[in-house]
């Protein structure tokens, strides 16, 4: 999954739409508990100082604290898929628990890129298939509108994008290419979900 191919992508999302459906709103009584996860994730914040980051972490912690949660794969980046012959495996289940739903789907888009700029690759056209077979096969058939999961979603790779904004400005890393990447793209994100707050 280095390199998303449609058919591999497919077969992924898959998977993840029939393990969250199994879990959906299940009792938190699997792995991470979902209080630690979000106290591990906060500390993000305490790393920001711009105003428009700030405030879209706001939002960011609302949508955590509210919506459906299920199982999730908290590490679900490329390396942790093993695809093949229409088969599908998740590994290195480290990091999961019952999660908000958006959890696996906005990790593995956030870290993939168009133009080379993560390991990870997926162009626009399967970024855009992920993001409705996702809602069309799991979301929209538990009652969510596709504009609030969209800005939910919105929110959740906002928070992702700040990962390594985080790593590089906790230990005094000089910014190179990646660290402006994802800052833009952090940026770019909080401007969209004040805009359609």
């Amino acid at each position: 999954m280095m390199h998303a191919a449609r058919d591999d992508l497919q077969a992924v999302l898959h998977a993840m739409v029939r393990l969250q459906d199994s879990f959906w709103n299940e009792p938190e009584s699997i792995g991470e508990s979902f209080t630690d996860v979000l106290e591990k994730n906060l500390k993000r914040k305490s790393y920001l100082s711009e105003p428009m980051l700030l405030e879209a972490f706001d939002r960011f912690e609302t949508q955590y604290r509210t919506v459906p949660r299920t199982l999730c794969h908290d590490d679900f980046l490329p390396f942790n898929l093993i695809t093949g012959r229409g088969r599908t495996v998740f590994i290195d289940w480290e990091y999961a628990g019952i999660l908000p739903y958006p959890v696996m789907l906005a990790r593995l888009l956030a870290h993939t890129s168009t133009n080379g700029e993560t390991p990870f690759f997926m162009t626009p056209e399967d970024r855009d298939y992920a993001i409705a077979y996702y809602y069309d096969n799991l979301i929209a058939r538990h009652g969510i509108a596709y504009a609030d999961y969209r800005k939910t979603l919105d929110c959740f790779l906002f928070f992702e994008r700040l990962e390594w904004v985080y790593v590089y400005r906790k230990y005094n890393k000089k910014p190179d290419t990646l660290y402006r990447y994802e800052l833009d793209a952090a940026a770019r994100t909080a401007e969209r979900i004040l805009k359609n707050d």
